[in-house]
């Protein structure tokens, strides 16, 4: 798998995670960070990668700090899920920071919450929806 680091500063970068979003329209109701934020909010992202797998991206993921927390949002791309890759973005993104990592997942996602407790993240709260889980370092 290649990883692509994006930048808010690199339009073509910018063009390309716009075209892959509006492109997932399954995971889209699943992954909705970008639904009520602008692309500068990349500027508190510690970490923004595109993944490819022999030149067909499969996902995206990102590290986003928010005051002390780091926040991990990850999508894998609707006609690659089920074949792995999602598990391959995860480690690569937990792996990149020595810090605990938090997440929000909707309740009816249950692929990803066993991806996530499989890697001994917590529930921390809930709402009606969704989970906030985290993963202690």
């Amino acid at each position: 798998m290649i990883i692509r680091n994006i930048s808010k500063n690199v339009e073509s970068d910018i063009e390309d995670l716009k075209h892959i979003i509006k492109e997932n329209v399954l995971g889209n109701k699943t992954f909705r960070y970008f639904d009520k934020r602008e692309f500068s909010c990349l500027d508190n992202h510690l970490l923004t990668n595109l993944y490819y797998v022999e030149n067909d991206c499969v996902g995206y993921g990102h590290l986003d700090r928010d005051s002390e927390n780091i926040w991990l949002g990850i999508m894998v791309l609707d006609e690659h899920v089920g074949k792995g890759y999602g598990n391959t973005i995860f480690e690569s993104l937990i792996n990149s920071t020595n810090s605990d990592i938090s997440l929000s997942v909707d309740k009816t996602n249950i692929k990803a919450i066993n991806l996530y407790k499989k890697y001994k993240f917590v529930i921390f709260s809930e709402n009606e929806y969704s989970y906030k889980m985290i993963l202690k370092k």
